[in-house]
């Protein structure tokens, strides 16, 4: 009769409560670059315990003992109970860059099946402080700062050559500006969450239902084996492993370490950068158009224009600014890929001119403001995190608390959906203005034969609606 070996099995904590939390709260410190020693971590549990302050942990006590057991659980490794700070940025982000290599050489993957993604956020409505009152205005007292945010999130292959649409994560599930809209038509993806903030479940969705399906089309296109991976950060919007793996498991994702994220992560080397500078320059552009063309314009009245759809439009159209050699260059601190530009320097530019442009822009218009300004307002949001950042209440209601989905999916009062509500444009009004685009197009020096077609074709379309209305 052969041994009987016993199975090896991780022992939960007794207060796991606890230990959930404080791994939650490691995991955001280290996320955030802070270094995290054994005294500080015993010390951030007992704080944890005392708010949580339940039954289970009464006698909680943050031991030498209990903390060589929370770690062994959650293989935190390099922690120790003198102050030892973890591995270093520059070595861990060496020996993942060297892993990960050799992992894409092991797989005989191209630079076509290697992505990223990465998510930040947005302050849509937010303009440069000196430009909330113009020269016809006295004062403008009063003013605060927008802090209307999207979150966005942005996903390409080391190659340049596939860019997904970007999602955008709103505030409410059916904003009004959406009402009446087929939203397939438009250009990004967009979800709803209350706080607009990344969430496991807004991950998940979109690596099974938009990232996966997208990946396996283009390979395909290209007669590549449909066999891909993903770098994400580990961040706690991010589900686990298993979740992020295709059902035939050809897909498959691979956590930064937390202590590299902004040292390797390819969306962070200056893409996500280019498109939100990109997208601030339009924002700038619709405001000065709007100051030429309309006699004593307010800037408040110029805010309540933009929308999640003028933001959903703009964003896309930043996005597809974005070069496939920019996305090349984000991925030389992990891969090697090879110059298509001759020699120079591997960092991603963050069009260094668009500053001056816009202070170009800016000649004779009733807005004063100088280069140091424009910077100022360009750099203003390039490093805010697509996820939330929680204090140590919030971490203990977090895990106290039953999420019901249900309630907080629920749309707000705010977007309540409309589908029957009649076109605002007439049959006659859209043909008048399609005749007019189309003489407006044909005598720009841009114009081709393929956007004209396209407008035709528009046009078409109108006609055949307007007869079948008839």
């Amino acid at each position: 009769m052969g041994i009987v070996r016993p199975t090896k099995v991780m022992k939960l904590g007794s207060n796991e409560k606890v230990d959930e939390a404080v791994f939650l709260w490691f995991k955001q410190a280290r996320l955030s670059g802070a270094p995290v020693s054994g005294p500080l971590l015993c010390e951030k549990a007992m704080r944890l315990s005392q708010i949580i302050a339940d039954s289970d942990t009464s006698r909680f006590s943050a031991s030498s003992g209990w903390l060589k057991r929370f770690c062994k659980r959650f293989a935190i490794r390099g922690l120790t109970l003198n102050g030892e700070k973890l591995s270093s940025d520059s070595a861990a982000a060496a020996d993942f860059a060297s892993s990960f290599q050799k992992f894409i050489e092991d797989e005989g993957l191209s630079l076509h099946q290697v992505f990223n993604c990465d998510e930040s956020a947005l302050y849509f409505r937010l303009l440069p402080q000196k430009t909330l009152a113009g020269a016809f205005e006295k004062s403008a007292s009063g003013w605060k700062k927008s802090k209307e945010r999207v979150t966005i999130l942005a996903c390409s292959n080391a190659s340049g050559s596939m860019k997904l649409p970007i999602l955008v994560i709103g505030k409410t599930e059916k904003p009004r500006c959406f009402r009446g809209i087929n939203t397939d038509s438009l250009p990004t993806l967009y979800c709803g969450k209350r706080n607009a903030w990344m969430t496991r479940e807004i991950f998940g969705n979109w690596f099974n239902r938009c990232f996966v399906p997208s990946v396996k089309e283009a390979l395909e296109q290209m007669g590549i084996e449909q066999k891909a991976v993903l770098i994400v950060d580990n961040c706690s919007a991010h589900p686990g492993v298993e979740e992020l793996t295709s059902a035939d498991g050809k897909i498959v994702t691979k956590f930064l370490p937390p202590n590299v994220t902004a040292i390797l992560q390819p969306m962070d080397q200056g893409v996500l950068v280019q498109v939100k500078k990109k997208y601030q320059r339009k924002i700038f552009r619709n405001l000065l158009l709007q100051d030429e063309q309309e006699e004593g314009f307010l800037v408040r009245k110029f805010l309540s224009t933009i929308n999640v759809k003028t933001v959903i439009e703009l964003i896309a159209q930043a996005w597809d600014e974005v070069t496939p050699e920019t996305l090349r260059k984000s991925w030389r601190k992990i891969l090697f890929v090879p110059r298509e530009d001759g020699p120079g320097d591997d960092t991603v530019h963050h069009d260094d001119l668009a500053a001056d442009e816009l202070v170009a822009l800016l000649t004779g218009n009733s807005f004063n403001l100088g280069l140091p300004d424009i910077q100022e307002w360009l750099d203003s949001c390039v490093n805010e995190p697509g996820h939330e950042i929680l204090t140590d209440e919030e971490i203990c209601e977090k895990v106290k608390a039953t999420v019901n989905p249900a309630d907080d999916s629920e749309a707000e009062p705010d977007s309540e959906e409309e589908t029957d509500l009649p076109c605002s444009v007439s049959h006659s009004r859209a043909m008048s203005m399609f005749d007019e685009c189309l003489t407006w197009l044909q005598q720009q020096p841009e114009a081709t034969s393929y956007t004209t077609a396209v407008l035709r074709d528009l046009r078409e379309l109108e006609k055949n609606r307007h007869a079948q209305a008839d």
